[in-house]
Protein backbone atom coordinates (compact mmCIF):
# COMPACT_ATOMS: atom_id res chain seq x y z
CA UNK A 1 0.00 0.00 0.00
CA UNK A 2 1.31 3.42 -0.97
CA UNK A 3 0.73 5.09 2.37
CA UNK A 4 2.53 8.33 1.43
CA UNK A 5 0.34 9.02 -1.61
CA UNK A 6 -2.81 8.27 0.38
CA UNK A 7 -1.77 10.54 3.25
CA UNK A 8 -0.79 13.32 0.82
CA UNK A 9 -4.26 13.23 -0.77
CA UNK A 10 -5.98 13.38 2.61
CA UNK A 11 -3.71 16.17 3.89
CA UNK A 12 -4.05 18.30 0.77
CA UNK A 13 -7.82 17.96 0.42
CA UNK A 14 -8.82 17.71 4.08
CA UNK A 15 -11.46 20.48 3.76
CA UNK A 16 -13.55 18.20 1.52
CA UNK A 17 -12.78 14.83 3.12
CA UNK A 18 -14.98 13.38 5.84
CA UNK A 19 -13.81 11.85 9.11
CA UNK A 20 -14.40 8.29 7.89
CA UNK A 21 -11.76 8.68 5.18
CA UNK A 22 -9.48 10.54 7.56
CA UNK A 23 -9.71 7.66 10.06
CA UNK A 24 -9.83 4.64 7.73
CA UNK A 25 -8.47 5.80 4.39
CA UNK A 26 -9.49 5.02 0.84
CA UNK A 27 -10.86 1.53 0.26
CA UNK A 28 -9.28 1.10 -3.16
CA UNK A 29 -6.11 -0.37 -4.61
CA UNK A 30 -3.08 1.82 -5.22
CA UNK A 31 -3.70 1.60 -8.97
CA UNK A 32 -6.63 4.00 -8.69
CA UNK A 33 -4.85 6.64 -6.60
CA UNK A 34 -3.89 8.38 -9.85
CA UNK A 35 -7.58 8.80 -10.65
CA UNK A 36 -8.12 10.51 -7.28
CA UNK A 37 -4.99 12.64 -7.71
CA UNK A 38 -6.46 13.91 -10.97
CA UNK A 39 -10.04 14.23 -9.68
CA UNK A 40 -9.62 15.85 -6.26
CA UNK A 41 -8.04 19.13 -7.46
CA UNK A 42 -10.89 19.56 -9.94
CA UNK A 43 -13.54 18.87 -7.27
CA UNK A 44 -11.80 21.23 -4.86
CA UNK A 45 -11.71 23.99 -7.46
CA UNK A 46 -15.46 23.59 -8.14
CA UNK A 47 -16.17 23.49 -4.39
CA UNK A 48 -14.25 26.73 -3.83
CA UNK A 49 -15.60 28.52 -6.91
CA UNK A 50 -19.24 27.75 -6.04
CA UNK A 51 -18.96 27.97 -2.24
CA UNK A 52 -20.26 24.41 -1.88
CA UNK A 53 -20.68 22.61 1.42
CA UNK A 54 -19.38 19.46 -0.20
CA UNK A 55 -17.72 16.56 1.61
CA UNK A 56 -16.57 13.19 0.30
CA UNK A 57 -17.30 10.65 3.00
CA UNK A 58 -16.13 7.40 1.41
CA UNK A 59 -14.07 6.19 -1.55
CA UNK A 60 -14.26 2.48 -2.30
CA UNK A 61 -14.27 -0.24 -4.92
CA UNK A 62 -17.64 -1.86 -5.62
CA UNK A 63 -18.08 -4.41 -8.41
CA UNK A 64 -14.81 -3.46 -10.06
CA UNK A 65 -15.55 0.29 -10.15
CA UNK A 66 -14.43 3.32 -8.21
CA UNK A 67 -17.28 4.70 -6.10
CA UNK A 68 -17.24 8.07 -4.39
CA UNK A 69 -19.84 8.78 -1.74
CA UNK A 70 -20.65 12.25 -0.56
CA UNK A 71 -22.40 13.67 2.45
CA UNK A 72 -26.11 13.02 2.15
CA UNK A 73 -28.02 10.36 0.27
CA UNK A 74 -28.74 12.13 -2.99
CA UNK A 75 -26.59 14.11 -5.39
CA UNK A 76 -27.73 17.45 -4.11
CA UNK A 77 -24.59 18.97 -2.62
CA UNK A 78 -22.63 19.56 -5.80
CA UNK A 79 -23.07 20.80 -9.34
CA UNK A 80 -23.67 18.97 -12.64
CA UNK A 81 -20.04 19.70 -13.56
CA UNK A 82 -18.84 18.03 -10.35
CA UNK A 83 -20.95 14.91 -10.89
CA UNK A 84 -19.81 14.67 -14.49
CA UNK A 85 -16.21 14.53 -13.23
CA UNK A 86 -17.09 11.82 -10.70
CA UNK A 87 -18.90 9.76 -13.35
CA UNK A 88 -15.89 10.15 -15.66
CA UNK A 89 -13.58 8.89 -12.88
CA UNK A 90 -15.85 5.88 -12.37
CA UNK A 91 -15.73 5.09 -16.10
CA UNK A 92 -11.93 5.38 -16.09
CA UNK A 93 -11.69 2.92 -13.23
CA UNK A 94 -13.29 0.24 -15.43
CA UNK A 95 -10.18 0.19 -17.65
CA UNK A 96 -7.36 0.85 -15.17
CA UNK A 97 -5.98 -1.96 -13.04
CA UNK A 98 -7.02 -1.31 -9.43
CA UNK A 99 -3.80 -2.81 -8.10
CA UNK A 100 -0.97 -1.54 -10.33
CA UNK A 101 -2.60 1.28 -12.31
CA UNK A 102 -1.72 0.08 -15.81
CA UNK A 103 -4.17 1.74 -18.17
CA UNK A 104 -4.04 -0.36 -21.28
CA UNK A 105 -4.67 -3.76 -19.73
CA UNK A 106 -7.17 -3.30 -16.92
CA UNK A 107 -10.35 -5.33 -17.49
CA UNK A 108 -13.34 -6.10 -15.32
CA UNK A 109 -13.37 -9.76 -14.37
CA UNK A 110 -14.46 -12.11 -11.62
CA UNK A 111 -12.25 -13.96 -9.19
CA UNK A 112 -12.84 -17.48 -7.87
CA UNK A 113 -15.38 -16.16 -5.36
CA UNK A 114 -17.32 -14.49 -8.23
CA UNK A 115 -16.37 -11.01 -6.97
CA UNK A 116 -15.91 -8.44 -9.73
CA UNK A 117 -12.59 -6.58 -10.02
CA UNK A 118 -10.80 -4.45 -12.60
CA UNK A 119 -7.35 -5.97 -12.96
CA UNK A 120 -4.65 -6.57 -15.53
CA UNK A 121 -3.54 -10.13 -16.29
CA UNK A 122 -0.51 -9.96 -14.00
CA UNK A 123 -2.44 -8.63 -10.99
CA UNK A 124 -5.20 -11.17 -11.58
CA UNK A 125 -2.64 -13.98 -11.26
CA UNK A 126 -1.09 -12.37 -8.16
CA UNK A 127 -4.49 -12.09 -6.48
CA UNK A 128 -5.32 -15.69 -7.39
CA UNK A 129 -2.06 -16.84 -5.80
CA UNK A 130 -2.74 -14.75 -2.70
CA UNK A 131 -6.21 -16.31 -2.38
CA UNK A 132 -4.79 -19.84 -2.61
Amino acid sequence: MDKKRREALVDEYLPMIGHYIYDLGFEIGDGWLGILEELFPKIYKIKQRNGLEYEIIRVMEINGELNIFEEGIFRDHGTPELYQLIDEAKRKSRTICADCGCKARGRRRRNRKKELYTLCDVCLVIRALDES
